[in-house]
């Protein structure tokens, strides 16, 4: 089945070409691809018809543009960015629901799995731990040591379910209908209960630890909606 803009023709087949890239891991996750020069070349397209494809992956969640660095591989599967279709017509309140088991449960896992290596990581990452911007309160970033416990966790499933709420959030707060609530004073203190219990292999502790953190970093806003569907 093609999965892909209703565009023409040589569209939906640069499309393919590409996801065939990141299906096969030739464009492993977290990795740029590369750029519409040598896209155009692999495909056998013009520029234009590249743009329409990377489009058409991005609003699959398959690819995420930064801009000013690239365009880089989020998800080996079409799923994220259906799932997160199917979310937008929940609340605000449900997403957020979602996300925080989603996190709860990959903290217990990483407890379960981390090594030294994996421990190490993550206290390199709260050594260089910055606080948001007040700034970009709708920015809705992802804390890299959040993203962190998923990686440890390697659980594909939980992966693409919390790209696809990522996504989604993303959605609501451009909708106005999610705003995140800047992490107080004792957000560094939350991180390292959390990495202390990974270290010792501590699933319940993670779990209780990682509970308390996500409590209460988003709210919904007055404008959420109740959800359409879901029952």
């Amino acid at each position: 089945m093609t999965i892909g803009p209703s565009g023409s023709r040589k569209a939906l087949n640069t499309l393919e070409c590409l996801r065939g890239q990141i299906v096969s891991g030739n464009w492993p996750v977290g990795n740029a691809i590369p750029k519409e020069p040598e896209l155009a070349e692999l495909a056998g397209v013009g520029r234009s018809t590249v743009r329409e494809a990377v489009r058409s992956l991005a609003s699959l969640g398959m690819v995420e543009t930064v801009k000013g660095m690239g365009t880089f591989v989020r998800s080996r599967s079409p799923i994220p960015g259906v799932l997160a279709g199917y979310l937008s017509d929940f609340s605000a309140t449900d997403v957020i629901s979602l996300r925080a088991a989603l996190c709860v449960e990959a903290a217990s896992i990483a407890a379960s799995r981390a090594d030294d290596a994996a421990v190490g990581h993550l206290r390199q990452i709260l050594s260089e731990w910055k606080a948001p911007d007040p700034a970009n309160e709708r920015s809705l970033p992802e804390d890299p040591f959040r993203r962190a416990i998923f990686d440890i966790a390697s659980s594909p499933l939980l992966h693409s379910m919390m790209r696809a709420v990522v996504q989604a959030m993303r959605g609501l707060a451009a909708d106005n209908r999610l705003v995140r609530v800047l992490p107080g004073k004792d957000v560094l203190a939350q991180h390292r209960a959390i990495l202390d219990a990974i270290e010792h292999g501590d699933s319940r502790e993670a779990e209780i630890g990682m509970r308390a953190e996500v409590a209460d970093d988003l709210r919904a806003t007055s404008s959420d909606q109740a959800p359409l569907s879901g029952e």
